[in-house]
């Protein structure tokens, strides 16, 4: 564990009192860190915002790859979107004796969380649509206390429960695609469907768009923004996933394998290829990428191993793609990857901590 140490003085007894903390002229005061894990991206107006599981949101610039302030949010957040120069996050409480049920805004003019916003407990995930409103979908207690669809709405935040049965969703135009199945008395997935929701409108326009026989469990679910075509990872948690795609009808297009755990789709910006990231088994450090090309439909496994000649880490959390670059939070390993949206190749990769105070004689 790294410490950096600054000496205190007498004209530092005035501000030790305020922050009760006890120190005189012999103080020394260290700065202790210790690896953070990023849990969720996103970027705006030339910075990415890092949602840290230990319940902070870290600056990362994007032109120099320097990581700025950090600010505190709630228990152990995931989930993120920004809208309407707002960040929201996704208070999980995951690792709490009483899961958490709020939402923190934060205004990124100023980076401070202005409000939190009382939700279903254990919020998951969070997308936004072009008028304002956010869309969460939580997991509740997994007992007593269901998961929830809800909509927070743009100006008021009232907080509205939407009848629709979710796992996760993507939300591109007016439509919200949305992954959905249940568990049957073996524990596998059944009845899987991709249901179809109209964000303008507040209506189910169908509740199965997709007949082809989906194997595996579906475990993440993006849309491409210009094409529509829809993309579905799913998984057994153990072997190597399957990409299913999916035209804008429910329309079967192809599929392609995957790593374990496929987790999130990016997209290029010529709509030519696509990435995947493969979260991995946790403390497997066996997360990837898959790089697929829409063109040829040659399937690259083992991307970023090929590019890098290393691995990319224990379990790979996220990924966003902004401007030139890729980047992807490791969780476990505490890093992010600043990859070359280009090339495959890493730029930088950046340490996560936290760091604390600590008094010392």
């Amino acid at each position: 564990m790294k410490t950096t140490k600054i000496i205190t003085s007498l004209l530092f007894t005035a501000l030790c009192a305020t922050v009760f903390i006890s120190c005189d002229s012999k103080d020394e005061v260290e700065k202790v860190s210790s690896p953070s894990s990023p849990r969720s991206l996103t970027a705006s107006n030339g910075k990415v915002y890092i949602v840290q599981y230990d319940g902070h949101v870290t600056q990362l610039d994007t032109a120099n790859l320097s990581l700025g302030k950090t600010i505190t949010v709630g228990a152990n957040p995931d989930a993120s979107v920004i809208v309407n120069n707002k960040l929201y996050v996704a208070n999980t409480g995951g690792m709490a004796a009483v899961m958490d049920s709020t939402i923190s805004v934060i205004d990124l003019s100023s980076f401070k969380e202005t409000k939190k916003i009382k939700i279903n407990m254990n919020p998951a995930g969070i997308k936004a649509d072009s008028y304002g409103d956010v869309y969460v979908v939580s997991n509740g207690n997994y007992g007593s206390i269901p998961g929830k669809f809800q909509k927070i709405a743009a100006g008021t935040d009232v907080v509205t429960d939407i009848a629709v049965a979710v796992k996760n969703f993507d939300i591109v135009g007016d439509y919200a695609y949305i992954s959905n199945f249940e568990y049957d008395a073996t524990w596998a997935a059944a009845n899987k469907t991709v249901a179809i929701y109209d964000v303008k409108n507040e209506r189910l326009v169908n509740a199965n768009i997709v007949t082809t026989e989906i194997i595996k469990t579906p475990y993440c679910i993006d849309v491409n923004p210009v094409t529509k075509d829809i993309y579905l990872g799913v998984t057994d948690y153990k072997n190597n996933g399957k990409m299913y795609c999916f035209k804008e009808d429910g329309t079967f297009n192809f599929e392609f394998t995957t790593g374990i755990n496929p987790s999130k789709t990016v997209f290029s910006k010529d709509n030519k290829s696509i990435v995947v990231l493969n979260e991995g088994k946790y403390e497997a450090n066996n997360a990837g990428l898959n790089f697929y090309d829409l063109t040829t439909k040659v399937n690259t496994e083992n991307y970023f191993l090929l590019k890098n000649n290393r691995g990319l880490g224990d379990t790979g959390q996220d990924i966003i793609r902004y401007g030139s670059k890729i980047y992807v939070a490791v969780y476990k390993s505490s890093i992010v990857e600043v990859i070359d949206a280009n090339t495959g190749v890493t730029i930088k990769t950046i340490p996560m901590v936290t760091l604390t105070d600590k008094v010392t004689k």
